[in-house]
């Protein structure tokens, strides 16, 4: 497993364990990266990235400690129902190499199928993802799509599969999902999740949790997600924002941006 302890110092690991509201004394702060120092000193994170199928994971302190697994990507689709390759289907190499400066690269690539880059890069308020996926079929895929999948079943701040505290947002509105919007039932009955759909017209392209304080909201968003939604059965508890990638051609590739992020925000 590669490791990035973005928070390294000398407090006694015993203490903040049972205090987490006391993470650093104020003077060493300045020693932190700029994203970390942007956090109050009830928050401690740092990014994981691990090797095979757990390809990346953020550590958030907020009334606990949360870890959030991304699957960067879960799937990459040549169409709305058509698999080009599924994580979870395919023995996948994702090892993540880190620059030093703040950025993390995962690439791989399936002859026949698809190549994927995917970069992590750290911000002030989280992380900046990309994801960038080329054709490596013989055929044209007319609507390409790389899902991404936000896990929050061992985030106990952040989980929430009643949907009580998941918003989504729309003509500039924070809406909830309706009842006719959540399935708790798979099709094809492989899990047992509550599948939160958001019609393209709907123009929902970020989703966010607030943490049972209520103080904090953990968003996700990307620019080019034709919706968002995720999985409520407690064992998953996920949040998406699938990005589209538009038709690609043969050899030609598709880029996606968005992030993840935490903020003190009013409800």
């Amino acid at each position: 497993m590669i490791e990035l302890s973005i928070a390294r110092h000398e407090v006694d690991e015993s203490v903040r364990m049972r205090n987490p509201q006391t993470i650093l004394p104020d003077t060493t702060m300045e020693t932190f990266p700029a994203w970390q120092r942007h956090f109050s000193n009830r928050v401690f994170q740092t990014i994981s990235p691990c090797a095979r199928r757990t390809p990346c994971k953020l550590d958030l302190w907020v009334t606990e400690r949360n870890f959030i697994d991304i699957w960067l990507p879960e799937g990459v689709l040549s169409n709305d129902d058509q698999t080009v390759w599924f994580l979870l289907r395919e023995a996948t190499d994702l090892r993540w190499q880190y620059d030093g400066a703040g950025t993390w690269q995962s690439s791989f690539e399936k002859a026949g199928q698809c190549a994927v880059e995917a970069t992590v890069t750290t911000r002030d308020d989280g992380v900046a993802l990309q994801l960038q996926v080329t054709n490596l079929t013989g055929y044209v895929w007319p609507r390409a799509q790389a899902p991404v999948c936000v896990q929050l079943a061992a985030a106990p701040d952040f989980r929430d599969p009643a949907l009580e505290r998941t918003r989504f947002l729309a003509a500039d509105n924070w809406q909830v999902f309706r009842a006719d919007q959540v399935r708790r039932t798979y099709p094809d009955r492989c899990h047992f999740f509550g599948a939160m759909g958001v019609p393209e017209a709907a123009g929902g392209n970020e989703i966010r949790v607030a943490s049972r304080c209520g103080g904090w909201h953990l968003a996700h968003y990307f620019e080019t997600a034709s919706g968002v939604g995720g999985n409520c059965h407690e064992s998953i508890c996920c949040i998406h924002a699938n990005p589209l990638l538009g038709e690609l051609h043969p050899g030609q590739s598709g880029v996606a941006t968005g992030w993840i992020r935490l903020r003190r925000e009013p409800a």
